[in-house]
């Protein structure tokens, strides 16, 4: 029987598939933060694939239980997070503390301002180097997540220190609210105004200047200044915060990448990490609204459906065995995935049998996609859009700050849950759909945008609303364009429809498919 250690380190893999797959099963629950929070944990995941898929005899226990331990030790988020396992807390060593409210150096040896803090009175001080009467309101981030509506505001703020004459952009600050009871903004293109905020009756109320009112039970404050250590009180607290040196602890060593990819491995277990590191870096791309296809997730997490108990089997018997659970997923991923294990198996494909063995299957994968067209593709002429009649409205992103992203205007991202009775949505349940707009002109949110299920208008020349008393109005440059709601991104117009991307795309897609993307 496989160690502890072992089975725990497979019992995360599994565990964190699970946890996306009943969080993305509904759109209308569709929980973005916890995806990207699961996700995140495993952004190297070769050590506990090599961990699972090292041969036996060659200390599987000790490199399991190392990797469990370097997982777990880089903050007491990720601590906490690996401490949920019953069998996997008795392994991990006690996390080190951290507090966010506090200054730390950063990577260039200067001091830095507190990650986080409450937004309250004490936050007042902590923006004495910065005019908050005069600032510049960046993007605005609403959404639904399961039972709460969570907000988010960016602004930026002029200094009131010297950082220098090249610096000319003022410092971020970033405001999230958590259960927004009271939400409204109506603004233009590149607000500014003043930034304000009352605490009181266990509420806390955020002014925008005069385009935005938000009320939420608990909010944090966020500063992001690259120049902070020249301010008044990033000096002070140089003056008094140690520098601490994060050394390794002698039960820590070694740990890492290097250390668990140094241990003898079968060849074909190289090929099953790169196939569940590709699909955990495609399921975290739901941290970006603009990059969220709950279709593809569901896929991936059906596929991947206890892998890390696959791999750890798989490990015990041997180099063919993990020929054969790549096959297996390949056959779970079907007609979607095609091209998907085709690109990632015929990218990380080496010298030897087993590189052979992959580039044979993907160039088999290739063919099952059918023929490729010659040529460059060219889109259809345009249609009239198919809206859906019913929609809930789950995100709101707008994007003030055309400078970062060299553009004129605006832009905007929506997303939508469709029920399955409707047009665009899944047969078997609702599907969430994202809207992408540039060129905003006019934005205009009122608290009954999240209501619930709601009447979506047609497209028209220059609006998209809900009929609930207009809560949410969007206005644009251009005029009437087709939207594809589902398959892969185009751009048409000044309306962009947002879906999957191709992780290692080595063939342009098949007719029939680019014709469904866009109608």
């Amino acid at each position: 029987m496989p160690s502890t250690a072992l089975r725990a380190l497979a019992r995360l893999i599994d565990r964190t598939f699970a946890r996306v797959a009943a969080a993305a099963v509904d759109a209308r629950t569709f929980d973005r933060a916890l995806i990207a929070r699961e996700t995140s944990f495993w952004s190297d995941v070769e050590p506990a694939v090599a961990a699972l898929a090292a041969r036996p005899g060659t200390g599987r226990e000790l490199l399991a239980r190392r990797t469990l331990r370097w997982i777990a030790g880089h903050g007491e988020d990720r601590h906490a997070w690996a401490a949920e396992d019953p069998g996997t807390a008795g392994l991990l060593l006690p996390p080190r503390p951290e507090d966010p409210a506090l200054p730390s150096w950063d990577t260039w040896g200067h001091i830095a301002p507190p990650w986080s803090q409450p937004l309250g009175e004490d936050a007042r001080a902590a923006l004495s180097p910065y005019d908050p009467a005069d600032c510049r309101f960046l993007g605005l981030e609403a959404e639904f997540r399961r039972d709460r509506l969570d907000a988010a505001l960016t602004v930026q703020l002029p200094r009131r220190y010297d950082a220098g004459e090249r610096v000319r952009a003022g410092a971020r600050l970033g405001i999230e609210l958590e259960a927004v009871s009271e939400l409204s903004f109506t603004s233009g293109s590149g607000p500014t105004g003043a930034l304000t905020w009352h605490t009181g009756n266990g509420r806390v109320e955020v002014l925008a200047g005069e385009h935005g009112r938000l009320v939420a039970e608990r909010a944090v404050l966020r500063i992001g200044d690259a120049f902070w250590h020249l301010s008044e009180p990033g000096r002070a607290a140089a003056a008094v915060t140690p520098r601490h040196h994060r050394g390794r602890r002698p039960e820590e060593w070694p740990l890492g990448p290097a250390f668990a990819l140094g241990v003898p491995h079968h060849a074909s277990s190289r090929l099953a990490s790169a196939l569940v590191r590709q699909a955990l870096a495609g399921i975290s791309r739901a941290r970006g609204v603009e990059r969220v296809d709950q279709r593809h997730i569901l896929t991936l997490c059906r596929v991947f459906e206890g892998a890390g108990t696959e791999l750890l089997a798989a490990g015990a018997q041997g180099g063919r065995a993990f020929r054969r659970l790549i096959l297996r997923w390949v056959e779970r991923g079907g007609e979607p995935l095609t091209d998907w294990f085709a690109g990632i198996l015929h990218v990380n494909s080496r010298r030897g049998p087993t590189g052979a063995w992959a580039r044979k299957l993907a160039v088999e994968l290739t063919r099952r996609s059918g023929p490729r067209p010659p040529g460059p593709w060219t889109p259809p002429p345009e249609s009239p859009p198919k809206l859906p009649r019913t929609a809930v409205l789950r995100l709101l992103s707008v994007d003030f700050d055309e400078h970062q992203h060299e553009r004129s205007t605006a832009g905007a991202t929506v997303q939508f849950a469709v029920p399955p009775t409707d047009g665009g949505g899944r047969r078997d349940g609702w599907d969430l759909v994202s809207v992408g707009i540039d060129g905003l002109d006019r934005l205009r949110l009122s608290p009954g945008a999240f209501a619930g299920p709601d009447r979506l208008e047609p497209l028209r020349r220059r609006k998209v609303s809900l009929e609930s008393g207009s809560a949410l109005a969007l206005s644009w440059h251009d005029g009437r364009v087709p939207v594809a709601w589902t398959g892969w991104p185009t751009a048409v117009g000044r309306i962009r429809a947002v879906g999957p991307e191709p992780v290692v795309p080595i063939v342009p897609l098949p007719e029939e498919r680019r014709r469904g993307a866009t109608g």
